[in-house]
C-alpha cells in the first residue's frame, strides 16, 4: 500500500526546506509553506533562479515560535512567526500582485548583506487571495510557484538516480509529500487520494526549471538533473517531474500514513 515516507515544507520561498513528521494542511496547503518571500527594490519576488546562493543560508524553526537564519560570515538573525513592521503593500510573484508586509527592517538588512543587494523579507497578508486553477475556483495559495501540494514518489527518484548513476537529493525538487511503495511516476496518474479523512485531488503535472540544477546546500549550478530528465520526461509543455495536488479540507498528515487512492 502507498505510504507517506517523508514530509517537507519551505517557510521562505526558495530557501531551504524543513523535514517534519507531521504537516497540517490548512485552506492554502501545508501550513507556513512559502508564507514568506524575498523581494527586490521593486517588490518583485526573488528565487534561486536568479540568486542561487540563497541555498547557502541556513534556516531552522524553533518550537513553532520563530525562524532563525544563519550564515558562517554573519551569524544568525531571528524573527517571530507573527512579526510584522509597517503597513501592507503589494508584492509581485509571477503575474500576480498580492498584499504583504515587511517582517522586520533589521532582518531585511541582515539578508541584504547576506545576498549582496537590497532586499526585503515579506510575509503574505492574511487577506491575500491568489487562485491557482479554474477547476478550483475557491482555492488560494501562498507564495508557491503554482499549486498547493507537490507529491513525488521514491520510485520516481530511483528511476532518475538509476539513469544518473548517482544519488541526487530530493531537496532539489522541493516536494511536500514523498510517497513510498508505488511505481515510478504513479503519482502522475491518480485522480486523487485520501489520507485518513483528508482528501487530495489531482491538479496538474509539475514543470521543472533550472532551479533543480542548483545544489541545495552550496548553491552551485550544473546541467543535471534537467539534462537527463529531458531524455525521458519531456512533455508537450515542458519537462515534468512530480505532480501537484490540492487538499479539499483541513487536517493533519503524518509520516507512515497510508494513501488510499480515489
Amino acid at each position: 500500500m502507498a505510504t507517506i515516507k517523508d514530509l517537507y515544507f519551505y517557510p521562505i520561498k526558495s530557501f531551504r526546506g524543513l523535514r517534519t513528521n507531521e504537516l497540517y494542511m490548512d485552506k492554502m496547503g501545508p501550513r507556513l509553506d512559502r508564507q514568506w518571500m524575498l523581494v527586490d527594490k521593486e517588490n518583485r519576488s526573488i528565487t534561486q533562479r536568479t540568486m542561487p546562493h540563497l541555498a547557502k543560508i541556513g534556516l531552522r524553526m524553533a518550537d513553532e515560535i520563530e525562524i532563525e537564519l544563519s550564515t558562517p560570515e554573519l551569524g544568525t538573525s531571528e524573527f517571530a512567526l507573527e512579526e510584522r513592521e509597517g503597513d501592507e503593500f503589494q508584492v509581485q510573484i509571477f503575474k500576480d500582485q498580492v498584499p504583504a508586509f515587511e517582517v522586520s527592517g533589521e532582518v531585511s538588512d541582515w539578508l541584504s548583506e547576506a545576498v549582496g543587494q537590497k532586499v526585503r523579507l515579506v510575509r503574505l497578508s492574511d487577506t491575500a487571495k491568489r487562485s491557482f486553477s479554474e477547476e478550483f475556483p475557491d482555492g488560494t495559495v501562498r507564495f508557491v510557484d503554482a499549486k498547493p501540494v507537490l507529491v513525488i514518489s521514491t520510485g520516481s527518484m530511483k528511476g532518475l538516480e538509476d539513469r544518473l548513476k548517482t544519488h541526487m537529493s530530493i531537496a532539489r525538487f522541493r516536494p511536500n509529500i514523498v510517497v513510498d511503495q508505488v511505481l515510478a511516476h504513479a503519482e502522475d496518474n491518480w485522480n486523487g487520494f485520501k489520507v485518513g479523512s483528508l482528501e487530495f485531488k489531482a491538479v496538474s503535472a509539475c514543470n521543472r526549471c533550472k532551479l533543480t540544477t542548483v545544489h541545495p546546500l552550496t548553491g552551485d549550478m550544473g546541467e543535471e538533473p534537467l539534462q537527463t530528465l529531458s531524455t525521458y520526461r519531456q512533455q508537450e509543455n515542458g519537462i515534468t517531474f512530480g505532480y501537484y495536488y490540492a487538499n479539499m479540507g483541513t487536517g493533519r498528515v503524518r509520516s507512515g500514513d497510508n494513501l488510499n487512492l480515489i
